[in-house]
This record gives C-alpha cells, structure tokens and sequence, in this order.
C-alpha cells in the first residue's frame, strides 16, 4: 500500500525523462517487478538501481540484466553467499557492468551498524565497483566510505526532512547535500 501511495505512473515518468534529457542529467530508476522494467524501458532508461528487497531474485535480476543496461545492485538484505549468486546471475548473463553497494536496511541506520569495512571486502570479493548506500543521519559515513574506497553513493534527498513518506527524515536535505557534494 505504501509502495502503491507513491508510485509514479507513466506520464510523469516520461515528463522526467524529457527534462533530464534537457538538462543533460543521467537519470535512472529502481524497478519493483518486470512490468516497472517494461515502463523504464519505455521512457529511455539507461541503467537500473536494484533495491535490497530484489539483490536475491535471481529470475528478475535475469531479466534486467538481459536489458544490457548498467546496474546498480544494493546488496542491504543479502547474505555474502547470497551476494555471490545474484553476482554470477548477472555477470553469467553477459552484463558485466555492474556496481554493488554495501548498504544497512535500518531506516535511520547507526553509524555504528554501518559496517563500512564491507566496502573494501566487497571489492575484493567481486572485483567490480562497489559503493555505499547510506541511510544513516548526516555525512560522516559517507566520508568514511569514500575513504575506504567507495565509488559510488547514494544518500536519499528530500525537500523537507517532515515530509510525509518513510524516509525524509534520514534523507539528506539540499544544505547537506550541498556539503556532501563539497566535501567528497
């Protein structure tokens, strides 16, 4: 119900597609099922996002990764093991461009559960990019991840941390993003 609440239908998809276009912005989405695949496939997606609720299944990892597109896969809700197979899914599809991200499913997360070391043994596991997903509060964290190696970050974005919704009040506001931005 919630995912159902916020969901972006076609038209706005597109409308966002369109002023990325314009803006010479690289945009890209995180698809629930294969009939999300279907609708970014419609409206020029480049690269998909994998959220940790779907780095395990196999099938539709499949599928996206028949797409040949860059994908992004958050690892947050896997095993190591689990992480090894999803990999292999993907890669044994031929689609070699691929990036994990390290990531913790807490909604805040605690800097101390942040378990940031897994940047580094991630990348040495799998040999391919590995970023930092982060859902802890402030930058800190971030910082770490980069300096531990991290090549990619995702830190959520909102206009107004009391917004209704499940995570703006984790979310980076456009004053933290700014120093985000400055200080990696």
């Amino acid at each position: 119900e919630l995912f159902k609440k916020y969901e972006v239908d076609l038209e706005l998809h597109r409308r966002i597609w369109d002023y990325c276009r314009e803006q010479d912005i690289f945009v890209f989405s995180t698809p629930s099922h294969i009939d999300d695949v279907a609708l970014l496939e419609e409206v020029g997606c480049q690269a998909y996002k994998i959220g940790s609720d779907d780095a395990w299944n196999i099938p539709f990892l499949t599928e996206v990764a028949d797409r040949g597109r860059p994908i992004v896969l958050s690892s947050g809700m896997c095993t190591m093991d689990e992480l090894r197979e999803s990999v292999s899914a993907i890669l044994g599809r031929g689609n070699s461009d691929l990036v994990l991200l390290h990531c913790v499913t807490n909604y805040p997360a605690q800097p101390e559960d942040a378990n940031l070391r897994c940047v580094e043994t991630m990348k040495s596991e799998f040999g391919v990019p590995v970023g930092y997903s982060d859902h802890t509060l402030g930058n800190e964290c971030c910082l770490a991840a980069v300096a531990l190696g991290a090549n990619m970050l995702e830190k959520h974005f909102t206009h107004d941390k009391n917004a209704e919704g499940p995570d703006h009040m984790l979310s980076a506001d456009p004053a933290e993003m700014n120093r985000l931005v400055a200080d990696v």
